[in-house]
């Protein structure tokens, strides 16, 4: 895999996969208590670490930069998006690479709600893909702990799409409704996200090809621009 891109790096405006791209997260920090919106799309949603406990961990991805480190014990991160992070009702996608170390029942990749939003579910050596709406709806395909993964959801407004390193991995059907605020790596219930959590990007209002999340996993970092842009920049909307 790749090295992490290290802050501040910024995602190539001009890239393919940049359009509709309203959240790009590396977690790539190491310290303090803000996560960086990396997707230069306007305005910039930064994300903040909420109490009680603040964890950085060393990336699964390249074994070198920061990741969100969660346990179940010790303390957790918890990381709350914008109020712009709406995605019920339309077409959305999200993809994240996480290191599982514990299936914890309901771990958090993001959480919409009590009742709607995205965790890995599972208990011992295994667990599954799950977006929760009223009821569990999970990849096909058990997945193993102490693994770096890449799982990715798709949804066109009826039917959602699960990704398991870049390949469709099963489909469900349900509406989503809207919920905020939207939370990362922990929920409201302390559902925690047990292991190392690496990257985030979410777009809204596009729906992900098979050939664009495939392209994705073999280099998460094909949108970024070698050496970073100015921050100033992008806050001004000038290079969108």
């Amino acid at each position: 895999m790749p090295t992490k891109p290290s802050y501040p790096t910024f995602v190539n405006p001009g890239h393919a996969l940049a359009s509709a791209l309203i959240g790009a997260y590396l977690f790539n920090e190491g310290t303090g208590v803000t996560c960086h919106d990396t997707s230069g799309s306007v305005p910039i949603k930064d994300a903040t670490f909420n109490a009680p406990s603040i964890t950085w961990g060393i990336s699964k991805i390249d074994n070198v930069s920061p990741a969100i480190l969660s346990a179940a014990t010790g303390g957790f991160s918890k990381v709350s998006l914008p109020e712009q992070f709406q995605l019920g009702g339309q077409t959305f996608s999200a993809v994240a690479w996480i290191y599982n170390t514990g299936s914890d029942n309901y771990g958090t990749i993001l959480a919409y709600s009590n009742s709607v939003g995205w965790w890995t579910h599972g208990t011992g050596a295994t667990f599954k893909s799950d977006m929760y709406v009223t009821s569990d709806h999970e990849n096909t395909t058990p997945l193993n702990i102490n693994t770096l993964y890449q799982l990715a959801i798709t949804y066109n407004g009826t039917t959602l799409t699960f990704y398991v390193n870049g390949v469709a991995n099963g489909t469900a059907t349900f509406a989503i409704p809207d919920y905020t605020p939207i939370h990362v790596a922990n929920d409201f219930l302390t559902e925690t996200f047990v292991g190392t959590y690496d990257v985030l990007f979410i777009w809204r209002g596009r729906v992900l090809n098979a050939t664009e999340i495939l392209n994705l996993y073999n280099n998460p970092f094909a949108m970024y621009i070698t050496g970073g842009i100015p921050r100033p920049l992008f806050d001004a909307g000038v290079l969108l």
